[in-house]
């Protein structure tokens, strides 16, 4: 099982406010991750003005299974809240005869 999991997202956001406005990346994080936002601000000049941005996100999940913590995006006014969770995935299952049951994959 890998213990440290990275992952990149690309995301869009649209404004919606009538008035320009500038929105500043605050991250709460658990302890063994890390998450990185790029551009860090994000200043939008009209209504329906979209900007992207990157969220890098690395979590050791050596001790738990799962992590987690949130992108908020703050104007000073407006705060805009994403969830931001690691985890280890279950292994597979499988159904036979009426019963689940989770399956292990052996390697040849």
């Amino acid at each position: 099982m890998r213990s440290i999991v990275t992952r990149k997202f690309h995301r869009t956001v649209t404004n919606v406010s009538p008035h320009s406005s500038t929105y500043k990346a605050i991250v709460k994080a658990a302890v063994g991750m890390t998450v990185k936002v790029t551009p860090s601000v994000l200043s939008f000049k009209s209504s329906g003005e979209m900007k992207s941005f990157v969220v890098q996100v690395r979590a050791n999940l050596k001790k738990r299974k799962m992590l987690s913590g949130s992108l908020i995006w703050d104007d000073g006014s407006h705060k805009v809240r994403s969830p931001i969770v690691a985890h280890v995935p279950p292994p597979p299952c499988s159904y036979d005869g009426g019963v689940w049951s989770r399956t292990s994959r052996v390697a040849n």
